[in-house]
């Protein structure tokens, strides 16, 4: 297992006596082992959650659902002892949704160092870390939070993963799409489609983004990726169990002699 060190940390400060005070309460966290746990924590906050560029270095996680920031949360209290607050989103155009801010600026620097990037993420390059592609149950747990937060469930598509990329970064993200490809099919054995673009969006500061997409299609692939990893997002997870359940009784059907296929 993999870790975080007090003095890796201690070396994102200018100073190495205000990083010592700084630090002085977060003793007890370190050395900060490299979980599944922390994993997931990694794939929300590139997902619907954000990390604040420095210094202030705050956590912040958006959803619909009270219920999925509380469960944020308790994964955030559970590993680091430090809980944040909710409020009501008034920067989402697109309905009403919930923002859980954690205001606590070392665990901001663990979890960059962790992999998190600081910032926008449709105008950050980044990757999966290494510590999470190296072991199959940390990309496990990463997967399945990075697919609750940003993939949907189709009775006709199967899965699909979107994200968006400012155009000058597409190649990196891309980069990132085709990294989860690959590991999929090197932890799982599952095959997805070849990343492909989607629609383009004007933001307000005149940048172009591009959405990239990354599908599992095939009905044995979507069969895998309910065994292997599935989704903790309940209205998702009962959608891809129904999926399941007609590929199984077409399977079954066409085994009987009663497809004509």
């Amino acid at each position: 297992m993999k870790y975080i060190t007090f003095n890796e940390v201690l070396g994102t400060y200018r100073s190495k006596e205000a990083g010592i005070k700084a630090l002085a309460k977060y003793g007890y966290w370190f050395p900060v082992p490299l979980t599944p746990r922390v994993a997931g924590i990694v794939a929300d906050l590139m997902g619907d959650g954000h990390l604040q560029h420095p210094p202030m270095w705050r956590m912040d996680y958006t959803s619909a659902s009270v219920d999925e920031l509380q469960r944020f949360n308790q994964e955030i209290k559970d590993l680091f002892g430090f809980s944040g607050y909710v409020r009501p989103c008034t920067t989402n155009a697109w309905g009403k949704s919930y923002l859980l801010a954690v205001s606590c600026k070392p665990l901001g620097r663990v979890m960059s160092l962790c992999g998190v990037p600081p910032g926008a993420k449709v105008l950050t390059p980044f990757n999966i870390p290494l510590w999470i592609t190296e072991d199959k149950e940390c990309f496990r747990r990463f997967i399945m939070r990075l697919f609750d937060c940003e993939g949907t469930v189709d009775k006709d598509i199967g899965l699909e993963l979107r994200m968006w990329k400012e155009q000058s970064l597409l190649e990196k993200g891309i980069h990132f799409f085709e990294n989860i490809k690959s590991n999929l099919l090197i932890h799982f054995d599952i095959k997805t489609t070849n990343v492909f673009l989607g629609g383009k969006n004007l933001r307000k500061d005149g940048k172009e983004t591009r959405e990239m997409k990354l599908k599992v299609r095939k009905h044995s692939e979507v069969i895998k990726f309910a065994q292997e990893i599935g989704f903790e997002d309940k209205v998702k997870q009962e959608r891809l169990q129904s999926i399941v359940s007609k590929i199984l009784s077409l399977q079954k059907y066409k085994k009987d002699g009663n497809g004509g296929i």
